[in-house]
C-alpha cells in the first residue's frame, strides 16, 4: 500500500514540480523556479511540523502556550479525514456510475457525496 501510495502520488507531484519549475526557469529566470521550489518545500516543512512534530510537543508542555498549534493540528487531521472519506466516495460513485444510471439512483448516489462535500467544506473553515 506503501509503495503505491509512493508511486502514483509523490513521484508524480515530485516529476510535475520539477518540469514546472523546469520551464518556470527557462521562461523567466532561474530565480523564480527556485522561488516555486523553495515554497513547496517551506509548504511540506510547514505542514509536516503542524501534523507530526508539533503535537507530539504540545502534549509534553504543561502551559498553554502553543494550544492553538494543537487546536489546528487536529482540525488539519480532521479534515484530512473527511477529505478522504469525500475521495472515496466520489470515487465509489465514479466505478459504479453506469449500475446507478441503469437502475436510474443518480440522486440517491448524489445524496451522500453532497453531505461529504458539504461536512469537508464546513470543517474547512473551522
Amino acid at each position: 500500500m506503501l509503495y503505491r501510495a509512493v508511486i502514483f502520488t509523490f513521484v508524480p507531484t515530485a516529476l510535475e514540480l520539477l518540469i514546472v519549475c523546469g520551464v518556470l526557469a527557462k521562461a523567466f529566470n532561474p530565480l523564480v523556479g527556485g522561488l516555486v521550489l523553495a515554497t513547496f518545500g517551506a509548504y511540506v516543512a510547514w505542514s509536516v511540523t503542524l501534523t507530526q512534530v508539533v503535537p507530539k510537543a504540545v502534549v509534553t508542555d504543561t502551559g498553554c502556550q502553543s494550544c492553538w498549534l494543537q487546536m489546528a493540528a487536529a482540525a488539519r487531521k480532521h479534515v484530512n479525514t473527511l477529505d478522504n472519506a469525500t475521495s472515496a466516495k466520489a470515487v465509489d460513485a465514479l466505478l459504479s456510475y453506469e449500475t446507478v444510471a441503469l437502475f436510474n439512483n443518480q440522486k440517491l448516489e448524489a445524496g451522500p457525496l453532497l453531505d461529504h462535500k458539504t461536512s469537508t467544506q464546513g470543517a474547512g473553515s473551522i
